[in-house]
């Protein structure tokens, strides 16, 4: 991070690499301060230094290391952090490590590199709405765009269907840091099945992917609705990997009345 960055720290505890990305840093899931002035694109109005400021004003509740806690907050500054060991913008870095060496030419954060259709987000209720944009250098909180070829691409270098350092370096970050935690992976052992899992959204868009290494499956799933308000895609994923669970039920639309509005 730039010279000068007051990052919160425990007597002579400081907050690792690990720490951030297992999610176990004490740092809070946004920026402490963090109003948005258009909730359809809340994070449009956020720069480095105000991200570095806020982080300037955390005040950690409990030890660094010992409780998981989802945090926003925390991948801005990790891929603030990357573009500037990289030498250039998070886009460029991610680009050069892992987008084209995998062939992923339909993923960017804000410089596509091929003419796609694009798709357009919906919220839960099926109304349209517009994308989410977040300045490059914080976009490591999930403002990836993606085609499900990618994506799938992404998955099957996971499960070692690619350069073999690269492949070694993914597999690195499948590897627990603290707890079950991996580097941003969620580890899971259902009914004797070790399954390593990210789920996400953002505004009109819901995400999954879910690797089960041991057997060389994945399932991969991307939605054009927010999906966060109606438990998200885990039970799908699930059932897309024959994992016994609750019965899916269909989601159908509804008209509520107008009172009830």
């Amino acid at each position: 991070l730039p010279p000068g960055t007051v990052v919160p720290r425990q007597g002579k505890r400081q907050i690792l690499v690990r720490d951030v990305l297992s999610h176990t840093s004490g740092l809070p899931g946004l920026p402490p301060g963090f109003y948005p002035a258009n909730p359809s694109d809340p994070y449009a109005g956020l720069s480095e230094t105000s991200v570095l400021a806020a982080l300037g004003r955390v005040q950690l509740s409990r030890p660094i290391g010992s409780r998981f806690e989802y945090s926003n907050f925390a991948m801005m500054l990790v891929s603030l952090a990357v573009a500037r060991s990289c030498g250039g913008d998070f886009e460029s870095a991610l680009t050069q490590r892992l987008l084209l060496p995998l062939k992923m030419d339909g993923a960017c954060v804000e410089r596509p590199r091929s003419q796609r259709p694009v798709a357009t987000g919906h919220l839960a209720s099926g109304a349209a709405t517009s994308d989410w944009h977040v300045a490059n250098n914080l976009a490591g909180m999930g403002m990836v765009r993606a085609t499900l070829d990618d994506m799938v691409i992404y998955a099957q270098a996971h499960l070692g269907q690619a350069d073999p350092a690269l492949v070694a370096t993914l597999r690195r970050t499948q590897q627990p840091l603290q707890g079950q935690t991996g580097m941003n992976w969620m580890r899971f052992n259902v009914k004797g099945r070790d399954l390593l899992a990210h789920e996400g959204g953002t505004g009109g868009f819901s995400s999954l992917v879910v690797l089960e290494p041991q057997a060389q499956r994945a399932v991969v799933i991307l939605a054009d609705a927010s999906l966060v308000d109606l438990d998200g895609l885990g039970a799908l994923g699930h059932a897309l990997l024959d994992i016994d669970g609750p019965p899916l039920r269909p989601r159908l639309p509804s008209t509520p009345s107008a009172r009830l509005l």
